[in-house]
């Protein structure tokens, strides 16, 4: 039986660490939660994290600056950013540095499991495309 998916949810909001969490964990999947950017970063050095729910706002920090470290980290690693403020700018922005969504809050539970399925499903596409290239070497 395969490992259940690993997913960080990174959001300075108590609330929405919680209810997302809650979410995830009725799917059956292992659920990591993290405050900060800094915290954020410590779980995915510890843990194969396979996606991260990151949010734009992270008190003073902006979630986005995570995301080239998260990449670098773990290549394979989908992130969804979710956020209360969307713009368009941001939303490019988000992508450009290699986000694989971008979700605006409130998003309904169906619509945000099947966000999240997708990038699962992504990641493992990329995990499997990165261990064909090591395997070629």
């Amino acid at each position: 039986m395969a490992a259940a998916p690993r997913i960080l949810i990174v959001d300075d909001d108590p609330s929405v660490r919680e209810a997302l969490g809650m979410l995830f964990e009725r799917e059956g999947w292992s659920v990591f939660r993290a405050e900060t950017g800094e915290d954020a970063l410590a779980a995915a050095r510890r843990t194969p994290i396979e996606l991260a729910l990151l949010d734009l706002r992270l008190g003073k920090e902006n979630g986005l600056d995570l995301l080239p470290q998260f990449k670098s980290l773990r290549p394979e690693m989908s992130v969804i950013v979710i956020t209360a403020v969307g713009t368009i700018e941001a939303a490019v922005e988000a992508m450009r540095r290699g986000a694989d969504n971008f979700v605006v809050k409130p998003v309904d539970p169906p619509r945000l499991l099947a966000i999240v399925a997708k990038g699962l499903e992504s990641q493992g596409l990329r995990r499997k495309t990165l261990q064909l290239e090591r395997a070629s070497r």
